[in-house]
């Protein structure tokens, strides 16, 4: 478990350029929260916004399922690290994006539902095998992490045709 944050920092390293402030083109759209998320003004911001909606939810869920299978447990610190990292980006989520969200933490961590999850919302298999060779080298003296990253690596090259 000591470890956990470290890997969170690492996913959200790796999902950082997906909530890019100073970036023009196709951003997040920040608002206050207490105000309405300002809606994309055409089809491609739409796209994106979207796809990085889906990023950020697949994200949630293999950082869970990373978490999960490591041990075989889920704590309660590392709900509340993955807590932390959407209270961070709720700015740019809608409410409808946040409730997405939540049910996705909600999903029991396996990796049927992670697969699932990818081919269902359009995730690359080029974003699942950038995230997890980040991980990989991020993390290359822990074994804890390194068996269940090549575990998921071994099965999305399996279902790599079926993903986008």
């Amino acid at each position: 478990m000591s470890g956990f944050p470290v890997l969170l920092d690492l996913i959200i390293t790796f999902l950082g350029e997906l909530f890019d402030d100073k970036s023009q083109r196709t951003v997040l759209y920040k608002n206050d929260r207490k105000q309405e998320v300002e809606k994309p003004k055409n089809r491609s911001e739409y796209i994106e916004s979207k796809r990085r909606i889906y990023n950020l939810k697949f994200a949630i869920l293999f950082y869970i399922h990373i978490m999960y299978e490591e041990d075989d447990h889920l704590s309660f610190g590392e709900l509340r690290e993955v807590k932390k990292l959407i209270k961070e980006k709720e700015g740019f989520l809608s409410d409808d994006e946040k409730a997405e969200i939540k049910k996705v933490m909600k999903m029991k961590p396996s990796l049927f539902n992670l697969i699932d999850f990818a081919k269902e919302n359009h995730i690359t298999y080029r974003f699942v095998l950038q995230m997890i060779e980040h991980l990989k080298l991020s993390t290359e003296n822990d074994e804890r992490y390194q068996y269940v990253l090549k575990k998921l690596h071994r099965r999305f090259i399996i279902e790599k045709d079926n993903l986008h």
